[in-house]
């Protein structure tokens, strides 16, 4: 987790990382803020894709339009790093793990076109909790547009 943090930390427009390691909880992850939705692209291609990540080959799957926020994750992308793991026992073991993902918003939440996630009470963030070998199957789709 060490270098994912550092990676995180180093990123342009992401700012108060906070690394989570609650192993009693069996929590691991990260929280930030980012500048705009470009720096978030950027800050998770060069986490998740590594050296030669770079802006120009970043991909989209945050983008923010005039009154909402579009989330759009390739789950083929996702079925490859399934191969990638290629051993059965690795992928049991992932499939024992929930992946939980956040996006506080600085508005209102009016709709959200995916039943998966949950609305918060004051409407300002989104929530969705998936099994992780189903996610990194590309069996779940956190693909979603926001309006607000």
């Amino acid at each position: 987790m060490g270098g994912l943090s550092e990676s995180f930390k180093n990123m342009e427009g992401v700012t108060n990382l906070i690394t989570l390691q609650e192993q009693k909880e069996g929590l691991v992850g990260f929280l930030f803020d980012f500048k705009d939705t470009e720096s978030l692209n950027e800050a998770m291609s060069g986490v998740l894709g590594g050296e030669g990540s770079n802006k120009k080959n970043a991909p989209k799957s945050y983008l923010q339009k005039k009154n909402k926020l579009i989330l759009d994750f390739d789950n083929q992308d996702l079925g490859k790093m399934k191969k990638s793991i290629g051993d059965e026992s690795m992928m049991m073991l992932i499939g024992s793990f929930d992946y939980e993902f956040t996006v506080n918003l600085p508005f209102t939440i009016k709709s959200i076109d995916n039943k998966i996630y949950t609305v918060s009470a004051d409407r300002k963030s989104i929530s969705a909790t998936v099994n992780l070998e189903d996610y990194i199957s590309g069996n779940e789709s956190l693909s979603t547009t926001v309006k607000w």
